[in-house]
């Protein structure tokens, strides 16, 4: 067995950084007017974009939960490594080489 990590043998790394180079788009839309980044020149644009922005990022984040799963039992790895009150390294619960809930690892590593 490789000590590859899961998401790369199980094709899921590619939506893992589109996900997250979205919810870093939504974050800018959000923050970037309030913080002076880029300013509006209407009221209007500027709440538009605050809420297309906390939608975009949470949409995104929804998306992630529900896409990063293990192909054997269907764990949501991402919920479950984010929503765990004793797990505050979720981060390395993403380098895995195993399913955290049924300990699957794909032995053939596969391109990504």
């Amino acid at each position: 067995m490789s000590n590859e990590i899961f998401l790369r043998r199980t094709k899921q790394l590619r939506p893992l950084a589109v996900g997250f180079f979205v919810m870093i788009v939504g974050s800018v839309l959000t923050f970037g007017p309030m913080t002076g980044a880029f300013r509006p020149a209407r009221a209007e644009t500027y709440l538009s974009l605050v809420i297309a922005g906390i939608i975009v990022t949470l949409g995104s984040l929804t998306w992630l939960c529900l896409r990063i799963t293990c192909p054997r039992c269907g764990a949501k790895i991402l919920w479950w490594a984010i929503s765990r009150p004793d797990n505050a390294g979720w981060l390395n619960t993403l380098e895995r080489s195993d399913c955290p809930s049924c300990s699957y690892a794909p032995d053939v590593p596969r391109d990504n």
